[in-house]
This record gives C-alpha cells, structure tokens and sequence, in this order.
C-alpha cells in the first residue's frame, strides 16, 4: 500500500505528495531503491515548482527584474516553455513601457532646453 502511494507520488510530480510519501515509505521500510526513484523524482520536481512559484509572483509584481530573473529560473529548471509564454508576454510588454517612459522623460527634456 505504501509503495503504491509512492508509485502514485512520482508518477503526478507532486512536491508535497512526493514529500509525504517518502517519509511513509521510509518509515514503512518501503524499498530502498523505490524510495531512492522517488527522492530523485523529488530532486527534479522542488527547483520546477520553485520556479513556477517565481514566474506567479513575478506576473504579479510585473516588474521586469523580477520577470527576468524568474524566466531564467523556470529555463534552468527545464520548464516546458509553454508555461513561460505568460511571463515573456509580461516582460516585452513592461520592457516596451519603459522605452516608451525613457522617451516620453527625453522629449520633456529636449523641451525643457528649448529657448522661447
């Protein structure tokens, strides 16, 4: 029972169930190289949902360091890269405001040394 709940952990990739179920099958004896699977398993999945937790919060935040550095951790973490359409979508938009500020700042600037 306790190895098939482990079994159902690493198949769904879940963090928390993988966690949960490792420390069952450990205390249950469970075998050793089962529990070895799901612990590499858990290796994988913690920095994946690290960095889903990241592109969330910089989605949010829509702030383009954050965004930066959140797609770069949802890269390293081998992401699919469909789950980094929103963040990249958020990143050009917030990129394309700034330029847009930097030009608006400029032109006031270039009025502001015009003589009248």
């Amino acid at each position: 029972e306790v190895g098939s709940e482990l079994q159902r952990a690493m198949e769904s990739r879940d963090v928390e169930a993988l966690r949960a179920a490792i420390e069952l099958a450990t205390q249950a004896c469970v075998d050793g190289k089962l529990v070895k699977q799901a612990e590499q398993v858990l290796k994988e999945e913690e920095p994946r949902q690290r960095a889903r937790e990241m592109l969330k919060e910089a989605c949010q935040q829509r702030e383009i360091a954050a965004l930066k550095e959140a797609i770069q951790a949802a890269e390293s973490a081998k992401l699919d890269p469909a789950e980094l359409v929103e963040a990249s979508d958020i990143l050009r938009q917030e990129e394309a405001k700034m330029k847009a500020l930097e030009g608006v700042n400029q032109a006031l600037e270039d009025v502001k040394g015009v003589d009248m």
